[in-house]
């Protein structure tokens, strides 16, 4: 069971945001992640998720990591805690192993669009872009106002030589935001 944070760990997830790459943010194809997610509101003291996302912003990953696991063994079916181990493993270069925790955060969660997004980053990494285009749609299905989603979509229909769909998706996410025009290729 997750506890609620507090308005200081929202301030933290704040910070996580300036930090890392949103999940509507500003995404690079192959290289931005979305943030740390704690998905409570309200601090209670000792909460380990909390403590695992402090130590997560100031990348003590040993000590997230070990915080997001002491989360697990009380509730192992805690998605966020699986995602976020998942995120700590992709920063430490870890993919395969960030891989197997965002798809056992979303066996729990089919529908988690920030584990969907990561996975989609690193199927798009492995050049698998079949799985890649399959999961940046379910996230652009859940989250229709998703750009970082839309882009990324775009990309790997590139990569599968289906510019029709490319320019779809590219044209959606100019629209969500129009930033993202400088991004596009020529």
């Amino acid at each position: 069971m997750t506890r609620a944070i507090h308005v200081s760990a929202l301030a933290l997830a704040a910070a996580l945001v300036l930090l890392l790459a949103g999940c509507n943010g500003d995404p690079a194809p192959e290289n931005d992640t979305a943030e740390p997610d704690a998905g409570v509101e309200e601090e209670t003291p000792d909460d380990p998720l909390t403590e695992g996302l402090q130590a997560h912003v100031e990348e003590r990953y040993d000590d997230a990591i070990a915080a997001y696991e002491q989360v697990l063994e009380e509730d192992p079916e805690n998605h966020l805690a699986l995602y976020n181990l998942g995120l700590v493993e992709q920063t430490q270069g870890n993919t395969a192993d960030a891989e197997d925790y965002y798809r056992q955060a979303l066996e729990i969660e089919p529908e988690y669009v920030p584990a969907l997004f990561n996975l989609a980053i690193l199927r798009t990494a492995e050049d698998d872009h079949d799985e890649a285009v399959e999961l940046y749609t379910r996230v652009t299905e859940v989250d229709p106002e998703h750009a970082g989603a839309h882009l990324n979509l775009g990309f790997a229909y590139l990569a599968q030589e289906n510019p029709e769909a490319a320019e779809e998706a590219f044209n959606r996410a100019v629209e969500l935001n129009p930033e993202f025009q400088d991004r596009l290729p020529e």
